[in-house]
């Protein structure tokens, strides 16, 4: 979280449900701390994740949702 001081806003391009993720608990640690500092957040995430109400979890956050963009192949 110590990359997180002294800044106003947070800013995350997210992923697909397909993705490899850190996990939900951690996203919700580290966005509690960041909320907790005062430190506002702009997410924009594929459609795929819309079940996940990142806009729920996350305090002092304003989310969106991308149908284009960016799709993840698990072909690779």
């Amino acid at each position: 979280m110590a990359h997180c001081v002294g800044g106003k806003e947070h800013y995350t391009f997210g992923s697909t449900a397909k993705s490899l993720m850190l996990g939900d608990a951690w996203w919700v640690s580290y966005h509690k701390k960041r909320a907790e500092r005062g430190i506002k957040a702009k997410l924009l995430f594929n459609e795929s994740l819309a079940y996940w109400k990142a806009e729920i979890k996350y305090p002092k956050s304003e989310v969106k949702y991308t149908k284009a963009g960016f799709n993840y192949r698990v072909d690779r």
